[in-house]
């Protein structure tokens, strides 16, 4: 979960100064990280993306473990031009669930509840 003792240094503030939750704590490494994030959303899963700002999530969101937010993929037309990499964003509605290892690819977009 940590890759260096600067994080866990970090995190043990947090939850024990602070008194955050570790659901808390993610939440708010995950929105200094640009994905934007609603109210009250309870997130299992670390969603680390390399354009993270294209990651929407709205209010009163579940994310169970093993979820997977894959923002750009380059793997079908890299064979016609190996510099094509499409990217789209990612969008999850008020009041979701997302289910375990669920994977949710660029363009989605999941309408509220």
């Amino acid at each position: 979960m940590f890759s260096n003792l600067k994080n866990r240094i970090s995190f043990l503030y947090y939850t024990q100064v602070k008194k955050m939750t570790p659901n808390e704590y993610s939440i708010m490494r995950m929105r200094k990280s640009g994905i934007s994030i609603g109210e009250s959303c309870r997130i299992y899963s670390f969603l680390g993306s390399n354009e993270p700002s294209l990651i929407q999530i709205g209010n009163h969101v579940t994310i169970s473990s093993g979820v997977a937010f894959v923002t750009h993929d380059n793997s079908i037309l890299k064979v016609l031009d190996p510099m094509t990499d499409v990217v789209g964003k990612i969008t999850v509605g008020d009041y979701c669930f997302l289910g375990q290892n669920s994977i949710l690819m660029l363009g989605v977009t999941l309408g509220e509840r």
